[in-house]
């Protein structure tokens, strides 16, 4: 498990970049095109990073003591911030609903499932 002082501190760079530059957007943008590409980009950082230590906490407590690395926890976290931002491009497009909220949901954490119970199966040989 990595240390949770490096995880920390990412999840408040990327957290405060994204934050700040969504609400940046709001405030002193008029809504366009290329403003709107940029509110998922930051919205993606704002996600994950804001995640990245809720995660981190969460393995912690309740993960057995090697099961998670860095590449795991930043995976879960892009996910999250994936899964923000496909909910608010649907909410724009007056396209979601609760059924399909919920089922996106499901689609997401079965793939995450899926993908760590991959992990657990992989062979590595002990390190001596």
């Amino acid at each position: 498990m990595p240390s949770f002082r490096k995880i920390l501190l990412t999840g408040i760079i990327l957290g405060v970049a994204g934050i700040g530059g969504v609400l940046f957007l709001f405030y002193f943008t008029k809504p366009t095109l290329e403003f709107r590409w940029l509110f998922f980009f930051l919205s993606l950082t704002g996600l994950s990073g804001v995640s990245l230590p809720l995660l981190s906490m969460m393995h912690q407590r309740f993960s057995e003591p090697d099961s998670v690395n860095e590449s795991t926890l930043l995976r879960e976290a892009i996910m999250i911030g994936l899964f923000g931002n496909l909910i608010a491009w649907l909410q724009i497009g007056d396209m979601l609903t609760l059924a399909l909220f919920f089922l996106l949901l499901a689609g997401g954490v079965t793939i995450e499932y899926l993908i760590r119970l991959t992990e657990k199966t992989t062979w590595r040989p002990r390190r001596q």
